[in-house]
Formats: structure tokens, C-alpha cells, sequence
């Protein structure tokens, strides 16, 4: 494989960012469907909006390293495995199934090692996990493309100039 002439971003910082961004963006999401599936009405919650932000802060701070272990376990195995793929138009479509199934298997560990067996009784959706492994593996694969590829060319598509 020849070396690129052009500066590439480590591994550990695309890692990071994704970690980063993935835990933020899931913990927002969580409070959403959380927000969303809760049976009494927003309006009674309205005065406690102010802590949604702290919520997503603290929460996400938490997210991060577990988002950052989903990574290290799963993402980079698969980026080695698909590697040379991943500019295919499909692979954001899979990079999100990938986050939405590690996302599951975590979660279900996480609360599984933490609280013991959880039944459908105490815990009504174990699919929470795919809140945070969906934007992480987006994440991941939107900073790996965009470190890969070079300087002039990040964000854009190449243009056949033949069909032109």
C-alpha cells in the first residue's frame, strides 16, 4: 500500500471525535425518546426543561468512554475488515447497523454487569443502546473518510470528467 504524500489524522483522534460525538448526539437522543415514550404529559415537565442540557452534558462525559470501548471492540476490527470500501455509497447504511447492533450488544452487557439479569417487567426496552451506537458508528465513519481521504478532496465527490 503506498504511502500518502498528503498529512493523515491518527486513529486515536478519529477514534476520539467519534467517541466524542457518538456519546453527546446518543445521549440527546435518549433524552428524546425518553421525552417521547414518557406517559404524562411535556406540559407538567415544562419548569424542569433547564436540565435537559445538564442532563446530555453529564450523561453524554459518562457516554464517552463506553462509546469509546463499543469502538475499540467493534469499529476498528470492522474499519480493517471493510477498509477498502468505505468510500461505497452503502457504507454509511451499514456503518449505522453496525452502531445500532454493537450499540445493543453494549448496552445489554453495560446493564447486564451492572444491575444483573434485567426482565422485560423491570426494563421495557433494552434498545436504548442503539441511541448511542447509531451516531457513533456515523461518527466513525465520517471521520475515517474524512481523514483518509486528501486535503482538496475531503467532503467531495470525484467527478468522472470522461462522462462530462
Amino acid at each position: 500500500m503506498p504511502v500518502p504524500d498528503y498529512p493523515t489524522h491518527s486513529r486515536f483522534s478519529t477514534l476520539a471525535k467519534s467517541a466524542a460525538v457518538g456519546a453527546y448526539a446518543g445521549t440527546a437522543l435518549f433524552v428524546l425518546v425518553i421525552a417521547i415514550v414518557e406517559t404524562q404529559p411535556l406540559s407538567t415537565f415544562a419548569h424542569e426543561a433547564w436540565i435537559i442540557p445538564v442532563l446530555i452534558a453529564g450523561y453524554g462525559t459518562v457516554a464517552i468512554p463506553f462509546t469509546a470501548l463499543g469502538l475499540c471492540l467493534f469499529g476498528l476490527p470492522l474499519r480493517a475488515l471493510l477498509g477498502p470500501w468505505r468510500d461505497a455509497p452503502w457504507m454509511a447504511l451499514l456503518a449505522a447497523l453496525c452502531g445500532a447492533v454493537t450499540g445493543l450488544i453494549f448496552f445489554w452487557l453495560f446493564t447486564g454487569l451492572t444491575w444483573g439479569p434485567l426482565t422485560l417487567a423491570t426494563f421495557r426496552s433494552g434498545a436504548f443502546g442503539i441511541t448511542w451506537g447509531v451516531p457513533t458508528g456515523l461518527a466513525y465513519w465520517h471521520f475515517e473518510r474524512k481523514a483518509s481521504a486528501p486535503p482538496g478532496m475531503a467532503g467531495r465527490t470525484k467527478v468522472n470528467r470522461k462522462l462530462q
